[in-house]
């Protein structure tokens, strides 16, 4: 039982700090004027909320169809700065793509390092309502040392549900500077 009690308190420790970093991206991205500005503005924020990850936000043209980083980005290394709908689970399926999880390992087309560890990447579609807007793919960085530690990733459900939080919000952010049929 002492250990329970151990661990019960240093996890509720780090939650305040994630919801006041998240606030502070809350309030920073709401002042954008541009999807551009919005997505440097969101990376910032991620490198905060993340120190250990990489982030590109891609933005979807008019269809959905296509979508490009405004950008570069450091995750560019691993991906490729424009790509088709088609290439990503996420966009595909609608919902949150955690490759090489326990229920998927296959990787998406625009990461174009094969020899990356497919759990490495997350990618999460930006939806406001029904139409698509973009995609926020996330890549965790192992530190030297750290080999290649799953549980060291985002991939946990506080680290996924902070994410998908942030990816709303920037979602609905884009709707407002991106009106429908532009």
């Amino acid at each position: 039982t002492g250990g329970a009690e151990m661990k019960e308190p240093r996890g509720r420790l780090r939650a305040p700090k994630d919801e006041i970093l998240l606030a502070e991206a809350k309030e920073a991205l709401a002042y954008c004027r541009s999807a551009e500005e919005l997505c440097q503005i969101a990376h910032i924020h991620l490198d905060r909320l993340f120190p250990d990850a990489r982030a590109c936000i891609y933005l979807a043209d008019e269809n959905g169809t296509r979508f490009v980083a405004p950008q570069i980005c450091e995750c560019q290394k691993d991906t490729v700065s424009e790509f088709r709908h088609y290439e990503c689970w996420a966009i595909c399926r609608g919902t949150a793509h955690a490759a090489g999880s326990v229920s998927d390992s296959s990787p998406c087309g625009h990461v174009k390092t094969p020899e990356t560890p497919f759990w490495r990447y997350l990618c999460l579609p930006l939806y406001a309502g029904s139409r698509i807007l973009g995609l926020l793919h996330i890549e965790h960085m192992p530190k030297k040392g750290d080999g290649h530690d799953k549980r060291k990733a985002f991939h946990d459900p506080s680290g996924l549900r902070l994410l998908s939080r942030l990816a709303q919000e920037v979602a609905t952010l884009l709707a407002s500077l991106k009106p429908a049929g532009t």
